[in-house]
């Protein structure tokens, strides 16, 4: 990362060590994030620098390619999320706009839609699949849950902050020292 140095320790740990004394703020936020997360969400963290937050040591993660995301995350929700199979399955139609299929795959505009004013065709159809999500996938919406309630930004949630865990192969995040919101 730009501001930690990460290292295998082996035995299934890692740790992030910050470049310099101020880029600690990030496992700060990772060490916040993770208290509200939980284990269910997110790599566990194991130990700390509780006084200046210099080093985490944290439970080692497979990182994942986009396309190893996209199907783990079809399978957690139950579907693809592409407009023809949402079309099909809830006999409706979200304006292609929503789908910016990139290395992100459209995750923090469907968690967050509020980003998006509702009078826009990408803000009503973002609104309107994040809607359907939580209605349709129990793990889609207690992540979202968990998010809202830790006063997470997903402005830069993407497919790279996700990782499997090596002993479940569960979809975790493996990095979220994220903003949080006031």
């Amino acid at each position: 990362g730009t501001t930690r140095n990460v290292y295998d320790l082996g035995r299934n740990l890692v740790l992030k060590l910050a470049k310099y004394p101020d880029d600690s703020i990030s496992n700060l936020k990772e060490v916040d994030s993770y208290q509200c997360l939980g284990k269910e969400y997110a790599a566990q963290i194991v130990d700390y620098d509780s006084k200046n937050y210099y080093w985490l040591v944290m439970e080692k993660v497979k990182t994942i390619t986009p396309r190893e995301f996209q199907s783990k995350l079809t399978e957690l929700i139950g579907f693809p999320l592409t407009p023809e199979d949402i079309a099909s399955r809830f006999n409706t139609v979200i304006s292609k706009k929503v789908y910016m299929v990139d290395r992100y795959y459209y995750f923090p505009e469907i968690l967050q839609p509020g980003r998006y004013h509702s009078s826009t065709e990408k803000g009503r159809g973002l609104r309107q699949l994040h809607g359907l999500l939580c209605g349709h996938s129990s793990w889609f919406k207690e992540f979202n849950n968990r998010l809202v309630n830790c006063r997470i930004m997903a402005g830069d949630l993407g497919s790279g902050n996700f990782g499997l865990r090596l002993s479940t192969d569960e979809l975790v995040l493996l990095d979220y020292g994220f903003e949080m919101i006031e």
